[in-house]
């Protein structure tokens, strides 16, 4: 639900004594219930929920209307600012930080970052090879190593780094092209191959 419709959503159960609210409770516990025992739980997983959890979040604000109103009023307010905020990154075009976590006012910077890195470095023309180096806790849903179906003729080619040999074997083959180390998770910065 994010910082601002937590708040209304707990306040749900203040209004028990409604007979909607009962109803929504009936409903929403059992999902949240099944949903808690999901390994690799993903949001999209109830979004067959959704509309029950936008009911319990306007239930709530009706319970905290009659407590605290002035706190009702602002969440209309904080959210068209969350929104404004969103929009102003995505037209800044505002260059991600990697070392950062993914937020309610960011898309994922893998995807923006990968796109940002090709673009880059195609401005000079030409064909490269992208050595990626993972380490040892990386996320295995963040993912850059990913090519055309024609690799052989793709402008930038991305490979793991698969040790020294292996790398060079890789740069052999792609021998016309330029050779570039990217290390995700320390700084994520670009380099010449190989890496110093």
């Amino acid at each position: 639900m994010g910082p601002v419709l937590t708040l209304p959503l707990l306040a749900v159960f203040a209004a028990w004594r409604s007979r909607r609210t009962r109803t929504l409770l009936f409903l929403l516990i059992p999902v949240a219930a099944a949903s808690s025992l999901v390994v690799f739980f993903q949001p999209h997983d109830i979004s067959p929920a959704t509309v029950l959890f936008y009911a319990a979040i306007m239930q709530g604000m009706r319970a905290l209307n009659r407590t605290m109103p002035g706190t009702v009023r602002a969440i209309p307010l904080i959210c068209a600012a969350m929104i404004a905020v969103r929009v102003a990154l995505a037209v800044a075009s505002v260059p991600p930080d990697l070392s950062q976590p993914k937020t309610w006012a960011r898309n994922s910077h893998l995807v923006v970052s990968r796109d940002l890195i090709a673009g880059r470095i195609l401005e000079d023309g030409g064909q490269h090879l992208v050595i990626v180096h993972y380490g040892p806790g990386h996320d295995i849903h963040a993912e850059y190593v990913y090519n055309a179906a024609d690799i052989d003729a793709s402008p930038v080619v991305w490979a793991r780094d698969m040790g020294p040999e292996k790398n060079a074997e890789l740069v052999r083959y792609f021998s016309s092209r330029k050779v570039w180390w990217l290390n995700i998770d320390i700084d994520a910065t670009l380099s010449p191959y190989p890496p110093r």
